[in-house]
């Protein structure tokens, strides 16, 4: 279904959109302001993002192959977003732990959803 492609896309642009956010306006928009809640959001972001490219592309493909496209997918963008607030966005820094994160939230959204799609 298209529909999943699309979800896919627009919550790929809300991912760039907050990467690029400075960090005076993501700690604004942080509900809960403790250790850990920054790295709590890039699991969960990047789990649906894995999650929403993974449905996407089981539409048409196995969910092994549906699931190593969708990793590679978070995996370059999480890595991206990290570059450019190295580089380009200002206010924000480059961190490995938000790479571990992101990385961590896409795995785990992935073997969730290979258990919910056998």
């Amino acid at each position: 279904m298209k529909s999943h492609f699309w979800f896919a896309i627009v919550w790929t642009l809300f991912t760039v959109l907050l990467s690029g956010l400075s960090g005076n306006t993501v700690s604004k928009m942080m509900v809960v302001d403790f250790f850990g809640a920054d790295k709590l959001a890039h699991l969960g972001v990047y789990g649906i993002l894995s999650w929403l490219w993974a449905r996407s592309f089981a539409m048409n493909r196995s969910n092994k192959i549906a699931m190593c496209y969708a990793l590679i997918i978070s995996t370059f963008i999480g890595v991206s977003m990290e570059i450019c607030q190295k580089f380009i966005f200002s206010g924000r820094s480059f961190e490995y732990d938000d790479m571990v994160a992101n990385l961590t939230g896409s795995i785990t959204a992935l073997l969730i959803f290979s258990l919910v799609n056998k």
